[in-house]
């Protein structure tokens, strides 16, 4: 079975991101939250957590 992973940015995973993680499902997230909590749902579906966002 393919991993699953969760990608949470604006922008497309690069090509060569792509590669690096071999073959998985990606599924990315492309929306302002106030809380991880808002992703619970999809975190626990996946296998890799891959975030792209600022600090604060």
């Amino acid at each position: 079975m393919k991993k699953k992973v969760l990608w949470f940015s604006r922008h497309e995973m690069t090509l060569e991101q792509r590669v690096a993680l071999g073959d998985v499902e990606i599924i990315q997230i492309n929306k302002t939250v106030q809380s991880a909590y808002e992703l619970r749902d999809e975190i626990n579906e996946c296998d890799i957590i891959a975030i792209v966002a600022p600090i604060n």
